[in-house]
């Protein structure tokens, strides 16, 4: 027989800063670059959709991703991770569309695009310095955390701009507690 463990997903939100505040170039261009690289394959998946009748599934577009850094060398600042889940975006957005969940996905401008995401944080020690992340590309960025975590629990790092500031979330998947029978009920009436 076989014991299956639901997991939890628990995410939370840390501030990030450098004391040079050289942290925004780099992270503003990593969104820009991830910005325009969903904006082409949602381009190039319209384009093909009309003239073939097909787009390219998610993982061609990934699969293009070497040849796309070698024609645009800007790319190759950004961690390859990153560019996978900007197309794993876009399919996502495919998919809830098809499943008629979402509207058709639109071009991202700007204000519209603010976070990028290392999908694979657990595979790598992204907290080796105390009070610091690191970030592939970037390097280490002194993180406020907020709450108390287990680092070697974390599954995904996602980098937001938000009103102004810069915030890293940190998922990690938790299992989840068992159920607790409450012997005593209680009922409280608040006078509505």
């Amino acid at each position: 027989m076989f014991e299956f463990i639901r997991k939890q997903v628990k995410a939370g939100r840390s501030n990030a800063w450098h004391e040079k505040s050289i942290l925004d170039p780099p992270l503003r261009s990593f969104g820009t670059l991830c910005r325009w690289l969903y904006n082409a394959a949602l381009e190039q998946k319209e384009i093909c959709y009309r003239q073939r009748g097909r787009s390219p599934s998610c993982m061609q577009q990934k699969n293009e991703m070497p040849a796309l850094k070698k024609e645009l060398p800007e790319y190759k600042q950004v961690n390859a991770q990153v560019l996978q889940d900007c197309l794993q975006r876009l399919d996502d957005a495919f998919q809830r569309f098809f499943s008629g969940l979402a509207g058709y996905p639109h071009y991202k401008d700007r204000d519209h695009y603010r976070s990028f995401t290392y999908p694979q944080a657990d595979k790598q020690d992204h907290f080796k310095k105390r009070g610091y992340i690191y970030l592939p590309k970037i390097g280490y960025v002194k993180i406020n955390a907020h709450f108390v975590f287990d680092p070697s629990k974390v599954s995904r790092i996602n980098v937001k701009y938000h009103n102004g500031k810069w915030y890293v979330n940190l998922t990690s998947e938790i299992a989840e507690a068992e159920a607790v029978e409450i012997v005593n009920k209680v009922g409280i009436d608040v006078g509505l």
